[in-house]
C-alpha cells in the first residue's frame, strides 16, 4: 500500500487556452463555483453555492519585487483544467482515512508570469500563487482578500496573545460591528452565514518553502485581508521556491462536514517514504495518552516524575511528559547530573511500560550553524537516554525565520525517530500530515490558562468548530480535582468529555495521582473509561443539535467501541441523546457519566445495556457535559 496517497485523475483533455475578463471554475458536483474576474483591471474572485453567494468579490495578488501581480491585469486565461480527481490517505486524528475529490484549474494572466492554481472541492476551495523557478526576490505584501458578507458572525481569537502564540479566546462578533482599522486576527477564522452555511479560513502548506505565515485583518466594509504580521516589512524567499502556501476556504453546510474536512491534509506533500515508510502508521510514531505534572505543580521535581510515571503505568498510558525544570536537576550527594537523572526516570518508567517526553525552550536550540548542529547535538543526547519525544516551547511567531525553525525541528527529529509537540506555537497548516512525527501542538487557549485567568463555557464549546478544525491541539484537559481556580466552574464530566471531543494524537491528562485515584478509583466504571480512551479515532460524528459556542455533542468510534463526549455551554440544558449511530440489531454495554448538578467537582456514574433504537435523557449543568462508552455486549 502506498501511504503517499492514491490519486485518480481523469483529464478533461487538452483545454484550449483562452482569454476572458471572468472565468467560472466549478467543483466536482457543481455545487460550489469559484469565479475569477477583473474589476478595473484588478484580479479578484467570488464564491457561490448554486445561485447563493458565499463570498463577495475580493482582490487577488502578491506584491513580488515591487509588482502586485493582481493589478493592471488585462485578461485572464484558463491554462489548464482536470476532470474530477479523488485522493485518499491515512490520517491520525479525526478519522482513519481522509478522502477528497476536486477539480483543478490553472489560471494565467497575472503580472510577471504568475499563475493561480485553484482546486475546487464539494466542501471548499483552495488556491495558491505560482511563479517560474528562479524568480526569487522580495515579497512585500499579499493582497488576497476574503469577501465575507457583512451579516456574518465571525468566531475569532481575541486578545493580544492570539497574535503571538495564537492563544486567544474564541468569541463571536458580527463583522459589521468591527469598526477599528486593521483589526488583526489569527487564523483560523470561522464565519457563520445567515443562511446556515459555515466558512472557515485557514492556510495550508506554510512550511518547507521558505514562506511566512499569515494573519487576517478584519474590518466592517472591507474583505478580510491577508497580512504577514510577523514579517511586516516583507521577506526574501529563495529562487527554488515556485509557489506560495495555499489559501483555504472550507464551505460547509453543517458542522459535521466542517469537522470531518480533509481538504488541508490533501493539499500538503505526502510523508517522505524513507523517513515514514508507513506514513502516520510508521512503527516509531505512537499516538497515546500521557500524564503530566507541571499543570498541578508548576515545576518538574525529580520525585514527582516517578509518581506520575507510576500513575501512567497504572492507567495503561503510553507516556509521561517531564516539563520545564528538569535541566536544573542535580544530586548534591552524588555526581549524577541532569542526563544521568533523566536516564534514571526513563529506566524507571520503562518498567511500567511508559515512555518519556521532555520539554525544551526553542531558543536554546535555535542556532542555525552547521545545519542546526546545536539542535542535532541536543536531540542526540536525548535519544541516548531513551527519551522518545520533545515538547518545544515559546516560538510565539510565524515569521519566515521561525517557520524555518519548525522545519528543522521536524526534519532532524524524524531522522532520530523522535516525536514532537510544539507549544507557544502558531496554528497548524497541515504539518502533521507531511511530518507525522509532529503529533500535536498548542496554538490554543488551553486549560493551563485557568492557572492565571479563566476559559469560559463559550470557548470550550467553540473550540471543536474553530481551532480544532485546523488540526490537532494540545489543550491538556482532564482535571478531576477540587481546586475551584483550576476547575473554574467546568464540571469533571466536561473535563472528561474534552478528552474525547478535542483531537490530539497525544493527550496530556493534567490531574495529579491523588485526585485522579479519588475521582476514579480502581475497578470503577469511570476508571475503565479513563483507561480505554483512544488518542486517535476511526470515525467522528457531530451529533444533532450542535451549536458553536453553546453545545458540542460528538460520537467517536475506535474499532467497534463508541465514545460520546458532550460539552455544554453557559446554560443548564435538558437533552435527549439518540443512539442511532450504533450498529442496528446489536446490544451494547454502556457506561454513562453525567453531571452532579449541585456541584461541579463530582459526577454520577451508571451502567446499562442499550441498542441503536434507545435514547438517553441527560441534564447538563452550566459548563457541564456527559460521557458515554458503548462497547458491544458480545
Amino acid at each position: 500500500m502506498k501511504f503517499a496517497g492514491i490519486l485518480l485523475s481523469v483529464l478533461a483533455g487538452a483545454s484550449p487556452v483562452f482569454a476572458a475578463t471572468g472565468l467560472e471554475l466549478p467543483g466536482p458536483d457543481g455545487s460550489l463555483t469559484l469565479s475569477v474576474s477583473l474589476k478595473e483591471n484588478r484580479a479578484g474572485y467570488t464564491l457561490q453555492r448554486g445561485q447563493t453567494p458565499l463570498l463577495q468579490w475580493a482582490p487577488l495578488g502578491i506584491v513580488l519585487n515591487e509588482t502586485n501581480s493582481g493589478e493592471n491585469v488585462s485578461s485572464l486565461e484558463l491554462l489548464a483544467k482536470t476532470g474530477t480527481q479523488e485522493k485518499t490517505f491515512p490520517v491520525n486524528g479525526v478519522h482513519a482515512t481522509g478522502k477528497v475529490s476536486f477539480v483543478e484549474y490553472n489560471v494565467g494572466g497575472l503580472q510577471k508570469g504568475q499563475t493561480l492554481r485553484v482546486r475546487v472541492f464539494n466542501d471548499g476551495v483552495a488556491f495558491r500563487y505560482e511563479f517560474p523557478e528562479g524568480t526569487g526576490g522580495h515579497v512585500k505584501a499579499e493582497s488576497t482578500g476574503f469577501g465575507v458578507p457583512e451579516e456574518a458572525v465571525l468566531w475569532t481569537q481575541d486578545g493580544k496573545s492570539a497574535l503571538g502564540p495564537s492563544e486567544g479566546v474564541f468569541k463571536p462578533v458580527l463583522l459589521s460591528a468591527i469598526k477599528q482599522k486593521n483589526a488583526v486576527r489569527s487564523t483560523p477564522i470561522l464565519a457563520a452565514l445567515p443562511g446556515g452555511d459555515f466558512l472557515f479560513f485557514q492556510e495550508a502548506g506554510s512550511f518547507g518553502i521558505g514562506w511566512s505565515g499569515i494573519k487576517l485583518t478584519v474590518k466592517s466594509g472591507d474583505p478580510l485581508r491577508t497580512v504577514y504580521y510577523h514579517d511586516p516589512k516583507g521577506f526574501h524567499f529563495p529562487d527554488k521556491s515556485t509557489h506560495t502556501p495555499w489559501r483555504v476556504v472550507l464551505a460547509a453546510r453543517d458542522l459535521n462536514t466542517l469537522v470531518n474536512s480533509d481538504i488541508v491534509q490533501s493539499l500538503v506533500p505526502a510523508p517522505d517514504a524513507t523517513l515514514f515508510p508507513n506514513g502516520p502508521a510508521t512503527d516509531w510514531i505512537k499516538p497515546g495518552r500521557s500524564t503530566w505534572s507541571w499543570w498541578s505543580t508548576t515545576r518538574a521535581d525529580y520525585r514527582d516524575q516517578i509518581k506520575f510515571a507510576d500513575l501512567a503505568g497504572e492507567l495503561g498510558y503510553e507516556y509521561h511528559l517531564i516539563d520545564e525544570g528538569w535541566e536544573q536537576w542535580q544530586n548534591r550527594n552524588t555526581s549524577a547530573d541532569k542526563w544521568t537523572l533523566l536516564r534514571q526516570v526513563v529506566e524507571h518508567a520503562a518498567k511500567k511500560n511508559v515512555k518519556i517526553w521532555v520539554w525544551k525552550r526553542w531558543n536554546q536550540i535555535s542556532n542555525t550553524g552547521n545545519d542546526w548542529a546545536q539542535m542535532k547535538d541536543f536531540f542526540d543526547k536525548l535519544k541516548a537516554t531513551g527519551v522518545v519525544g520533545i515538547k518545544i516551547d515559546f516560538m510565539d511567531s510565524q515569521s519566515q525565520s521561525r517557520i524555518r525553525f519548525y522545519d528543522a525541528v521536524l526534519r532532524h527529529a524524524a531522522a532520530r525517530k523522535l516525536m514532537i509537540n510544539f507549544h507557544g506555537a502558531n496554528t497548524p497548516s497541515g504539518e502533521e500530515h507531511t511530518w507525522p512525527n509532529g503529533l500535536t501542538r498548542e496554538g490554543i487557549f488551553g486549560l493551563e490558562q485557568n492557572i492565571w485567568g479563566a476559559i469560559g463555557a463559550e470557548h470550550y464549546c467553540a473550540l471543536p468548530f474553530t481551532r480544532l478544525v485546523a488540526g490537532s491541539a494540545d489543550f491538556t484537559p482532564g482535571y478531576f480535582g477540587h481546586d475551584p481556580k483550576r476547575l473554574d466552574n467546568a464540571s469533571w464530566t466536561l473535563q472528561l468529555a474534552a478528552l474525547i471531543v478535542y483531537t490530539s494524537p497525544i493527550q496530556h491528562i493534567v490531574s495529579p495521582p491523588g485526585d485522579l485515584r479519588a475521582a476514579a478509583p480502581a475497578a470503577t466504571p469511570q476508571r475503565e473509561v479513563l483507561k480505554s480512551l483512544p488518542a486517535v479515532w476511526d470515525e467522528t460524528r457531530v451529533l444533532p443539535g450542535a451549536e458553536v459556542g453553546k453545545f458540542a455533542p460528538f460520537a467517536r468510534r475506535k474499532n467497534d467501541v463508541w465514545f460520546v463526549g458532550i460539552l455544554n455551554g453557559r446554560d443548564q440544558r435538558e437533552t435527549t441523546l439518540k443512539l442511532d449511530f450504533l450498529s442496528p440489531g446489536k446490544k451494547y454495554n454502556a457506561i454513562i457519566i453525567t453531571d452532579e448538578i449541585s456541584k461541579n467537582d463530582a459526577w454520577k456514574v451508571a451502567t446499562r445495556e442499550v441498542k441503536a433504537t434507545d435514547s438517553v435523557n441527560l441534564t447538563l449543568r452550566s459548563s457541564g457535559g456527559a460521557v458515554l462508552r458503548l462497547t458491544p455486549a458480545d
